[in-house]
């Protein structure tokens, strides 16, 4: 914002005492936000969508804080590139849902700092990436999902995001009115909610339906028919892309079921967010990269490996008004052994990813 918020990086935190002195007209400022994004493997960001929602917040305090009226505010960030990025999103973040910024202004905003200061976000994986989305995807998202109604600064429920959001409670979200996405029920696992608090939770916020995309041996389905909902098997394999057929009858199903369903798969994750992804790009128009970026804000590490390839190439498929591609295509074909081992690479962190975020229950209401 010319005039009165800016943006800047500093080497340590010497760099910040030295500029604090050499400029008291200015005020420093800085927070953990841009820090707390946990990380499944090497995915760093973006962060999710209460951080972003908090650091609004954050920075709309300053802005209308009477005693900075007179002076311009600086954001500081460390130089660690992934911090030094998810601060450049976070900032970009407020301009495009507060100041009403368009994406395009906002990402040319960044374009005077050094040609690698910011590093494109990468999937939930080990693997190096071989595709990655920009701040200007995550932006676009942002935009869209305000534009459509799907996230309203003003009436977001930041607590009950929390709440739904922390893996000691259901690992799941939102990402839009159509569908909750979470970590399917495993009833091997004594750490996961029970069908009972699942299916309380579903009627409590009008979900009428559950699709399962992987193996059917985690619960038996008839528990979740027998508290009225309805619930649907279309397994494929872990990080893998969906077959056609399986697309066709995830799409009549999404057709016929007139409230919001919710998916999984074994995370909720990739398979999940590759099917929501197609949902969007279908029905709203939305391309692939800023529908990845706004499912990561809103429920990171979702649509994995070449999922991300492939969902790019539907995209160009439906604006030629073609049949969507076959996942034996070599473009974003994943042979079942590479498949197998990136599968069980992230269920493993995700695993870990989870523990690590495990706290009491929250005695919030659902």
């Amino acid at each position: 914002m010319p005039g009165k918020l800016y943006f800047t990086i500093h080497k340590n935190e010497g760099q910040t005492k030295l500029e604090i002195l050499k400029h008291r007209d200015i005020f420093f400022f800085s927070s953990t936000h841009h820090e707390a994004y946990i990380p499944f493997c090497h995915d760093f960001g973006p962060v999710n969508l209460a951080e972003v929602y908090l650091f609004c917040k954050f920075v709309e305090e300053k802005l209308l804080d009477p005693r900075l009226k007179s002076r311009k505010l600086v954001y500081y960030a460390e130089k660690d590139p992934p911090y030094r990025t998810n601060a450049a999103f976070l900032l970009g973040a407020f301009l495009v849902i507060v100041q009403r910024w368009s994406p395009d202004r906002v990402a040319k905003c960044f374009s005077g700092f050094e040609k690698n200061a910011f590093i494109p976000f990468q999937d939930a994986t080990y693997e190096i990436p071989s595709f990655t989305i920009s701040l200007l995807d995550c932006f676009k998202g942002l935009r869209n999902a305000m534009t459509i109604g799907w996230f309203n600064y003003h009436s977001f429920e930041v607590q009950k995001y929390q709440w739904l959001d922390n893996p000691a409670n259901f690992d799941a979200h939102f990402v839009c009115p159509k569908f909750l996405a979470f970590r399917g029920p495993n009833n091997s696992d004594t750490r996961t909610r029970t069908i009972q608090e699942y299916s309380a939770l579903f009627k409590k916020r009008g979900i009428s339906a559950i699709i399962r995309l992987n193996e059917p041996t985690t619960y038996d389905r008839e528990e979740f028919i027998s508290h009225g909902l309805r619930h649907y098997d279309l397994y494929f394999d872990d990080c893998t892309t969906p077959p056609r057929d399986i697309i066709d009858k995830f799409f009549d199903i999404c057709d016929s079921e007139n409230g919001t369903i919710a998916i999984h798969c074994l995370a909720g994750l990739g398979r999940t967010g590759t099917l929501v992804a197609l949902w969007v790009m279908k029905n709203l128009g939305w391309g692939a990269r800023e529908t990845i970026a706004w499912l990561r804000i809103n429920r990171p590490g979702s649509v994995i490996g070449k999922q991300q390839q492939y969902l790019v190439a539907c995209e160009q498929a439906m604006i030629r008004g073609e049949p969507l591609p076959e996942v034996e295509e070599e473009d974003f074909k994943s042979d079942a052994l590479s498949a197998k081992v990136l599968g069980k690479q992230v269920s493993e962190a995700s695993s870990k990813r989870r523990l690590s975020l495990m706290a009491p229950h929250l005695s919030s209401a659902l």
